[in-house]
């Protein structure tokens, strides 16, 4: 059964669900019960924007230094929390996309099934880096969180990019799917089409709501304790994501 969570606010924050496709050759996903990521920036991007470029954004929140967020560890149709405010939006502005920045570093719990079939949880195993998945650890448990990275690589879909920047700036920005190595590229930018279009009339602040299902949140690649490497390990998941703005 799929368990919902929801964000519910003037804002969005939680687009954070991508996540890196794994390179694995056999892989399998799991639930994640703790799901935390930093945040730097959240904006809403004007119509003719594709998964590829958010246009002309209109910045909803901006948090330099970051804000953690456990979009995991609410109870279905509970609020993970907020981050904004659409009182910034312009008024007779038409969005179609949304753009949330990233850190490529998560802490995240849960357990699944590794690529041969066997039990595997995030826990005391090495951390996951940008050239190597988390190792894993034979069991069942969901108590414990892990270090999983958004590993450097390409091919990752049009709707992710590394950037060096942590706001709607796109100098230095790797190209669309691409995961940079470059060592300033610590962070992400996460695109999504919104449900329908909106206009903003400038007469009523909007909310926007999310809802996301983490049943997939992790991918346990090949042998999840087998050698640190792109082969063996965890990897981030990508969760299903819908939402809506309305008045």
């Amino acid at each position: 059964m799929k368990t919902f969570k929801k964000i519910s606010l003037y804002l969005v924050f939680s687009v954070l669900f991508f996540m890196k496709a794994t390179t694995s050759s056999f892989a399998a996903s799991g639930a994640a019960v703790n799901y935390v990521n930093t945040v730097y920036a959240l904006m809403l991007c004007e119509s003719g924007s594709t998964l590829s470029s958010c246009l002309n954004p209109t910045v909803i929140r901006s948090t330099p230094s970051g804000t953690s967020m456990n979009i995991g560890s609410v109870s279905s149709g509970q609020s993970a929390g907020s981050y904004g405010n659409l009182n910034t939006l312009v008024p007779g502005k038409t969005y179609t996309y949304g753009q949330v920045v990233l850190d490529r570093s998560f802490s995240i719990s849960g357990t699944g099934k590794d690529g041969a079939g066997d039990d595997c949880q995030t826990g005391s195993g090495a951390a996951g880096t940008a050239t190597a998945f988390a190792v894993g650890s034979a069991g069942t448990s969901t108590t414990t969180s892990q270090t999983i990275y958004a590993a450097n690589g390409t091919g990752n879909g049009d709707a992710m990019n590394s950037s060096p920047n942590t706001d709607s700036s796109t100098t230095g920005d790797a190209a669309a799917g691409t995961l940079a190595s470059t060592a300033s590229h610590k962070y992400m930018k996460f695109r999504w089409e919104l449900a329908s279009p909106y206009t903003y009339t400038g007469t009523k602040i909007p909310k926007m709501t999310i809802s996301f299902d983490l049943s997939a949140g992790l991918s346990f690649n090949g042998e999840c304790g087998g050698t640190a490497g792109t082969t063996n390990g965890i990897t981030p998941g990508s969760p299903v994501i819908t939402n809506k703005i309305y008045e």
